[in-house]
């Protein structure tokens, strides 16, 4: 076992010991995270509890703040000490006095009035009581607050105005209660009411209640577009300038009535929540420290991690004390393969690690005994096959206990018992296909028909089919019906078989069907009539299924002979090479040859080519030129069709290569007559007496037939070409004879001289003189 370790390096146990180790740390990592996160999710709910409870505190302190300050600017409007004040344009002293003491009062009775400001527009002036010396005119507040009223028409009534007077650079000098006596829109010919509300107090009372709720955070007023008017501006104290950009983009119309987002400072992270105050469209934003808020957690998660690493220590020990149990059961299975296979033996695959050598051993192990087991079943179907076969053929050298046994043995699937029926499977063409198609091929094509028809017959009767040789198959099955009804089911199933067989290998199948056998000992008889019923496929054609009843008249016909009338109208047509007659003879011989026995048929093929061959004959004894023909090659094709309908069209085949060869050789005949004629025009030219009727005495023929004969095969009349001939001859004379034109005539076989000099002209355009000059003129050298 040291050796197989040493060998596999326990790869198998390294991946126990890592899969139990990481399954361990990724639950433990998992549940610490989803514990730590969970945490971190819940203090920050609890501290959103807390600003909300804040926010609201707040919110109720404005609101509350916000409705004295309205009864109490009503109030002092309407009051009638400061109506002299308010609207008067020359005002008494004492009224002036009286006015301010009450507007004194007023300012000290409150801890959160900043000054009040009394705006006459009839004097366009101000009375002023408070801190920051707006009492005194030329203030740096009361010079811009004066202007402000003078000059601002959009001052909205009645509510708190953030109002930057001074240092604009530097937060809200107060929040200003403005009212005047028109519902509408401010006017800069009215006068108004002003009570500034002190920043400080309203920034000190958030401050308060802030630090109360919640710890370690500034909270601060925004208006609608995200300004910051508080006094102090504690953000900037916390934010960087991009940050509070950040803060200001994020507020710009936030709608939320309660809302939390995060602000990111280089480093640092904050924890924005912000409420609707309700009023003003201003919102209180709370900003705390995300550190600060989540510290415990970050405390909690050192202590986890140092949790975690002990805990991971252990659970390796753990780890691998587990996969030392688990790997156990494999490492005896290792020692058990090692000492069966022998510690010489060698493998042909490669080993990665144990289970992949248990895996491959198996397998081969697996391979090997399928291999026997093939082998084994491969000797068993062929003594099956041959025993199957020795039945179907030999069935007599069976004994009824030899049967049996051999039934058992094989495991065939017919019944010992009753009825069988027999089919002979048989390929058509199969002449053609083994011309084409290899050994290999053809054997798989009768392997393939032979399984198909097994599993078609397997859902109706018990059966068994195989190859007889390679041309045909048997299927024999047994009989559970009466014998009507299990010959249609098989008839349908033997199309059905065709069907499958034409479709997936274009192979077209012919199939005969065996009567009844009652008993094993009729299967031989039963397979030769059966073979003998396909041997009909010759009458009927290919893919058809043969039964006794569809070939009985065939089998009861004794008739060997044609009729008389119909061989001569054969004989008179290949006589006259008349390809219609010769047709409809073949056709009337082959309908009388359908109705013979299957057994005379081929001697009635061979009887046909006889009659056509004694006509040759007698047509070859007329003929000065006999046609060839090779009859023992056409009796040899005639007889390897598989039809008779292909035996026909040999048969027209044969009288339409003799009619090709009859009038080829006419043609030739023809045409050698016809050169003889040339030629003894050509040799007597001269002759003067030479014409149609001179030849056609030497030829022994007569003229009709010579003069009709010759312009069909030359396109020309005899006495056209003994013309042509003659003036061939004259145009060489008069180019090399120092003779007259009156000999030459005569010695080329013209006797007058105005026909020979018409006929010369018509050919050549010119007289013989005209001609004889012209030559004498050009340079005697001709090209």
């Amino acid at each position: 076992m040291v050796m197989l370790k040493n060998r596999f390096q326990s790869k198998y146990l390294q991946r126990i010991l890592v899969s139990v180790t990481l399954f361990m740390c990724t639950l433990l990592v998992a549940s610490t995270s989803f514990i730590y996160y969970g945490a971190e999710k819940r203090v920050l709910g609890m501290q959103v509890d807390a600003n909300k409870k804040m926010m609201s505190q707040v919110k109720h302190n404005l609101t509350y703040m916000n409705e004295i300050i309205h009864n109490l600017s009503f109030n002092l409007f309407n009051d009638h000490e400061l109506i002299p004040l308010i609207d008067g344009r020359d005002n008494d002293m004492m009224d002036v006095i009286r006015a301010n003491d009450r507007l004194l009062k007023v300012l000290n009775s409150s801890s959160f009035l900043h000054s009040i400001v009394v705006y006459n527009s009839q004097i366009q002036d101000m009375y002023a009581v408070g801190h920051d010396g707006l009492e005194t005119k030329n203030s740096p507040l009361a010079t811009p607050l004066l202007h402000y009223l003078m000059t601002e028409k959009s001052i909205p009534r009645m509510q708190l105005i953030p109002m930057n007077l001074s240092q604009p650079d530097h937060g809200v000098d107060f929040f200003s209660f403005v009212i005047f006596s028109s519902y509408d829109s401010y006017q800069t010919d009215q006068s108004a009411l002003i009570l500034n509300v002190n920043p400080e107090w309203i920034y000190t009372n958030l401050k308060a209640v802030n630090d109360l709720a919640v710890p370690q955070s500034v909270v601060f007023l925004t208006d609608r577009e995200g300004n910051v008017f508080l006094s102090g501006r504690p953000e900037e104290e916390l934010l960087s300038p991009a940050a509070r950009r950040e803060l200001t983009e994020t507020l710009k119309g936030y709608n939320e009535p309660l809302g939390t987002f995060r602000i990111k400072d280089g480093n640092s992270t904050f924890f924005a929540t912000t409420m609707s105050v309700g009023m003003y469209d201003w919102r209180v934003v709370s900003l705390q420290p995300y550190d600060a808020l989540v510290g415990v957690i970050k405390e909690m998660r050192t202590a986890t991690i140092m949790a975690v690493i002990g805990f991971l220590l252990v659970s390796v020990a753990v780890s691998v004390w587990i996969s030392r149990r688990l790997y156990a059961p494999v490492d005896r299975m290792m020692q058990q393969i090692h000492t069966a296979k022998g510690a010489g033996e060698g493998t042909s695959y490669p080993i990665r690690d144990e289970l992949t050598y248990v895996t491959e051993s198996y397998h081969q192990i697996k391979r090997m005994l399928r291999a026997i087991q093939v082998e084994k079943e491969g000797a068993m179907q062929i003594v099956s096959n041959y025993y199957l076969r020795r039945l179907i053929a030999d069935c007599r050298s069976f004994r009824e206990d030899d049967f049996l046994q051999c039934r058992q043995q094989s495991g065939w699937r017919i019944l010992p018992h009753g009825a069988y029926l027999l089919a002979v499977l048989r390929i058509d063409d199969y002449s053609a296909l083994t011309a084409v198609t290899p050994d290999s091929r053809l054997r798989l094509y009768q392997f393939a028909i032979s399984n198909i028809a097994a599993e078609l017959f397997a859902d109706h009767y018990p059966c068994e089919c195989v190859q007889m040789n390679n041309e045909h198959s048997v299927l024999l099955f047994s009989l559970k019906q009466d014998d009507e009804t299990s010959r249609l089911t098989a008839t349908s199933v033997l199309i059905r078989l065709q069907e499958i067989v034409a479709d997936y290998y274009k192979l077209s199948l012919t199939i005969a069907l065996s009567e009844r056998i009652e008993d094993y000992r009729g299967i031989s008889d039963a397979y030769a009539a059966a073979l003998h019923y396909s041997t009909h496929r010759l009458i009927f054609g290919r893919g058809r299924i043969f039964s006794r009843s569809m070939v009985e008249s065939n089998l009861m016909q004794e008739e060997t002979g044609f009729p008389a009338d119909v061989e001569k109208k054969l004989g008179d047509g290949l006589r006259r090479n008349d390809r219609a007659q010769i047709e409809q003879s073949v056709t009337e011989l082959f309908r009388h040859l359908r109705t013979f026995h299957i057994d005379h048929i081929q001697h009635g093929l061979l009887h046909l080519v006889q009659l056509v061959r004694t006509t040759l004959k007698e047509i070859n004894g007329k003929r000065v030129h006999s046609i060839p023909y090779d009859w023992s090659s056409a009796n040899r094709k005639i007889l390897e069709q598989e039809t008779l309908e292909d035996s026909r069209q040999v048969l027209l085949d044969i009288c339409g290569s003799i009619g090709d060869k009859t009038v080829n050789m006419e043609q030739e005949k023809n045409r050698a007559l016809m050169d003889t004629v040339k030629s003894i025009i050509e040799a007597n030219y001269a002759d003067m007496n030479l014409s149609l009727q001179s030849l056609a005495y030497m030829l022994r023929l007569t003229p009709a037939y010579v003069g009709k004969l010759f312009r069909e095969v030359e396109a020309q009349s005899v006495s056209d070409y003994i013309n042509e001939v003659r003036l061939n001859q004259a145009l060489v004379q008069l180019e090399t004879k120092p003779l007259s034109i009156k000999e030459i005539m005569e010695r080329i076989g013209y006797s007058s001289e105005s026909t020979f000099f018409k006929l010369f002209k018509q050919r050549y355009g010119v007289t013989p003189k005209e001609y004889r000059l012209k030559k004498t003129l050009e340079p005697t050298s001709r090209k």
